[in-house]
């Protein structure tokens, strides 16, 4: 038995495969459903997001710890207090990936040692050390999890890999479009006789749903928690709240260290400085500060980024908030702020399938995988492409990844 586990941003997958029979199933790693949220909570111990979730939402009260894959590429390798002392961010994924493996074990009724682990095309989209590096953390994260033999596929890989290819033809060309949480990752490959696909060239850019989550975080809410207001200290002189206060809110990783104690007595200097009416604004990201608001903030974003991928226009409701507030954004302005992003996006894109002295016109599917698809800016992006608005596959945006890791052992045993 092998497991091929898709590590997400914000969630994961795992599959398993008989390497007797070829036999392949997705193994349940959530609460009645086969993907888990990528999320540990500290409390007495570790714990995962189907197990405490709901408890977690009743008493906020504990650490979360979302989308830890982000920051396996940094210089130094992060370290965060957490389950009580300070940890290194391959121990906290090791934990999760021994949570991983505890499913993968169960479902298969015997151990399973071996392991392969998806990854993006570039942990970092300019340093091949930091690269690296971040595969080199990941690995150590699966050795912690007791995993003996570990190997590693190019998650768009992959996701060809589980694709029922029986309608190309020997030298078809196909495009791999995965668009994740915190990577888009592209490869261009060429099928084989033999059925399997031949890697012809490789790009990718370190932005994924996340980025677009803080762009509307930066460009629309913010402003309801105070961004832009100007408070005036013992003397009367004005000065700016820092921006880096609404950077940190609109990040998953840092809207936590808001609460620390410095922040608090700045926070409250503000407080007093401001104008009335100015007050009730900046006491909501207080609120978030003191209550611990963050998720909440962030699924508000998200709620209403989904929400924009098939409507023109979303209105919602702060409800997570003592002062309620109410909010009416349309996709013109979304897309506005986020166009550079798709942009971007769609520069490597078109680089990619350029690799190898080919044409955009020679590509024969482009597959694509995960929700930022759904953004309609993106989905023109894509389609602007010769010939392509014909060729586009959706593939299956939980399982297409998990599924292919898993049935790509033939090519590490």
């Amino acid at each position: 038995m092998i497991t091929g586990i898709d590590l997400w941003t914000t969630n994961s997958v795992a599959g398993i495969t008989n390497t007797d029979n070829d036999n392949f199933k997705l193994v349940p790693l959530g609460k009645d459903r086969i993907p888990t949220r990528t999320v540990l909570f500290e409390h007495d111990n570790v714990l995962f997001w189907d197990q405490w979730f709901q408890e977690y939402i009743r008493r906020k009260s504990w650490r979360l710890l979302e989308s830890p894959k982000s920051f396996l590429n940094t210089p130094e390798e992060v370290e965060t207090r957490f389950d009580g002392k300070w940890r290194k961010l391959s121990e906290i994924l090791g934990q999760f990936l021994a949570y991983v493996k505890e499913a993968v074990d169960r479902e298969a009724w015997a151990e399973v040692s071996t392991v392969i682990l998806g990854r993006p095309v570039h942990f970092h989209d300019t340093d091949e050390k930091l690269d690296k590096l971040a595969q080199e953390r990941l690995e150590r994260a699966a050795k912690i999890a007791w995993f003996s033999a570990i190997h590693f596929e190019f998650e768009p890989v992959a996701a060809a890999m589980s694709y029922d290819s029986s309608d190309l033809k020997e030298d078809d060309l196909v495009l791999v479009v995965d668009l994740g949480g915190g990577t888009s990752d592209f490869s261009l490959l060429r099928k084989k006789w033999d059925g399997e696909f031949e890697v012809l060239g490789n790009d990718g850019v370190y932005i994924g749903g996340n980025n677009f989550d803080t762009s509307l975080s930066n460009s629309f809410f913010a402003d309801f928690f105070g961004k832009w207001l100007r408070y005036k200290d013992a003397g009367t002189r004005e000065f700016d709240i820092p921006a880096h206060y609404f950077h940190r809110l609109g990040e998953w990783d840092t809207i936590h260290s808001l609460a620390d104690a410095r922040d608090r007595e700045h926070f409250n200097q503000i407080l007093h400085g401001l104008e009335w009416e100015d007050k009730i604004r900046f006491w909501r990201l207080i609120q978030v500060r003191k209550d611990g608001k963050g998720f909440d903030y962030h699924q508000m974003i998200e709620r209403t980024k989904i929400w924009l991928s098939s409507a023109d226009e979303f209105t919602g409701e702060s409800s997570f908030l003592r002062d309620n507030f109410s909010y009416r954004v349309g996709r013109v302005l979304f897309e506005e702020n986020v166009r550079q992003l798709g942009a971007a996006i769609q520069s490597k894109l078109q680089a990619t399938a350029k690799l190898g002295g080919k044409k955009a016109s020679d590509v024969q599917k482009v597959l694509i995988t995960w929700g930022t698809w759904q953004i309609p800016l993106i989905r023109q992006l894509i389609s602007q492409e010769v010939e392509w608005i014909d060729k586009l596959v959706n593939l299956d945006p939980f399982a297409a990844v998990g599924k292919g890791l898993a049935l790509s052992w033939k090519k590490f045993l």
